[in-house]
């Protein structure tokens, strides 16, 4: 993939000083709360990129709802073809799929709806995993009683995405990611998102693709630059005024970010800008005003979100010029430094007496325990802690942690409790302990924001308590298993 031309900042009328300041802001946070990639372009250059270790420039990162405005350009296709329109009644399209007697909003419920969030039924499928899709999601759709004329409020809705790509896939044949990548993402040289798939191999399209930062920023610049790539127009500008516009209000306890109002599958944002955007921290703010991109791909629970955005505005944006900056050779050289030495925290490991003693050792639950853990198991072999948990049902699953060092596995432990997880996903681990008898173990499953930590404290009398808490996992309330140690 060829990236976009770089250029230092001052000559895109950015201080390097003000991306430092910002750099820094995402630093004063709580613990788990991590950045993973950073780039800034302006004017279609590169001012700035960096990867938080152990992501990278190669990092294809989940992007969560990021993925919907993928079948909003599939639909955006779709309609410049003529395939469509998004005043066309979507149960039109799924006539063997209506219940005997169909509400009568479904008379009126338009693509227009859809896209924009605004179909009047609850809110179903705002958590929807891809675990609870099957071929039944359409019928479940049509008997989704209305709260509303459609139109008239915004509910987040993962159905009405899944709706919207299934939609595509009836039109065209192919999936939204396989109709857009002769159209799209070959034009713009670069790899078709990856992507989870359901249980019945459709694409959710609400979730569940992958794109590296860069390609990330690829995309958003084919946005700004409304459908021109490379001299060549791929996609009707109309398509863009349109998509891009406010078409409904929306409110969010978030913060002020995202109660800008909603467009076709992604938010406006303040400054009139919009923004693509997904769980945890996944972000590409556009802003045609100013001509500028910011991609971040992140670790971050809700409540922290708007402090992002709003350290980004107070820093980059608010010192940026119109016409380019006197260069600042000393400022760059300090961005540059921090920009290739940009790591997530890791802990070093001290030593415990314990590390032999523990060697081997299994921990049981006692019986007419309910927990999900069964059993644990401990190994220590050449720096690395290996834990080998049994689950009820009988799985088991494993951890291996770097002593003193981080280290990267796939990981069948991270991969039951991290979200979206995909076979051979890398996880970075390390333990170390604290205490003589408190070994601390943190995974960070790649490319997730998903952060296992794990606490194992071992007692005089043979027993264990093991916690494991997620961020952004499955296990975000916690689990405490409780062991005794097995007598050989």
């Amino acid at each position: 993939m060829t990236f976009l031309p770089a250029a230092t900042p001052e000559s895109a009328g950015i201080r390097s000083a003000d991306i430092l300041r910002f750099l820094e802001r995402l630093a004063e946070n709580e613990p788990y709360q991590e950045p993973h990639a950073f780039l800034l372009l302006r004017h279609g250059r590169c001012v700035a990129e960096g990867y938080f270790a152990p992501f990278g420039a190669d990092t294809r990162h989940s992007l969560f709802s990021v993925s919907k405005s993928v079948v909003s350009a599939a639909v955006g296709f779709a309609v410049s073809e003529g395939l469509l329109s998004t005043d066309d009644l979507i149960a039109d399209f799924f006539s063997e799929s209506l219940p005997p007697c169909p509400a009568p909003e479904f008379s009126r419920l338009k693509i227009h709806h859809l896209l924009s969030m605004a179909t009047g039924q609850d809110g179903i499928g705002v958590h929807m995993t891809l675990r609870d899709i099957d071929s039944g999601v359409p019928e479940a759709f049509f008997r989704t009683p209305f709260l509303d004329e459609p139109g008239t409020t915004f509910r987040y809705s993962n159905v009405a995405t899944y709706m919207l790509s299934q939609l595509v896939t009836r039109l065209t044949g192919s999936d939204p990611i396989e109709y857009l990548t002769p159209r799209l993402f070959v034009p713009l040289g670069i790899e078709p998102p990856s992507s989870l798939r359901a249980p019945d191999g459709a694409l959710p399209g609400y979730t569940g693709m992958r794109m590296t930062a860069r390609e990330m920023a690829i995309y958003g610049q084919f946005y700004l630059q409304r459908g021109v790539w490379n001299g060549q127009r791929l996609l009707d500008e109309s398509w863009f005024a349109r998509a891009t516009a406010k078409q409904i209000d929306t409110e969010s306890s978030i913060g002020a970010e995202w109660s800008q109002g909603y467009c076709y599958q992604f938010w406006r944002g303040t400054h009139n800008t919009y923004r693509f955007c997904g769980a945890h921290g996944q972000m590409c703010i556009i802003s045609p005003d100013r001509e500028l991109i910011c991609v971040l791909q992140s670790g971050y629970d809700s409540h922290v979100l708007q402090y992002v955005a709003d350290a980004f505005f107070s820093t980059i944006w608010d010192g940026m010029c119109d016409a380019p900056l006197p260069e600042d050779p000393d400022a760059q050289a300090r961005l540059a430094r921090t920009l290739d030495g940009l790591m997530l925290p890791t802990v070093s490991s001290n030593f415990s007496p314990l590390t032999s003693l523990l060697n081997g050792a299994v921990y049981d639950a006692p019986d007419g325990d309910g927990g999900d853990i069964r059993s644990a198991g401990i190994r220590f072999s050449g720096g690395v802690c290996l834990l080998t948990l049994t689950c009820r049902g009988g799985a088991v699953v494993t951890l291996a942690s770097g002593m003193g060092r981080p280290m990267e596995a796939v990981s069948t432990l991270a991969d039951r409790w991290s979200i979206e997880p995909a076979l051979k996903d890398l996880t970075q681990s390390y333990a170390w302990w604290d205490a003589t008898r408190r070994l601390n173990i943190v995974a960070r499953v790649v490319p997730t924001p998903t952060v296992l930590v794990l606490t194992l404290s071992f007692s005089g009398d043979d027993r264990l308590v093991l916690s494991l808490k997620s961020y952004r996992g499955l296990c975000d309330a916690g689990i405490t298993f409780t062991g005794l140690r097995r007598t050989l």
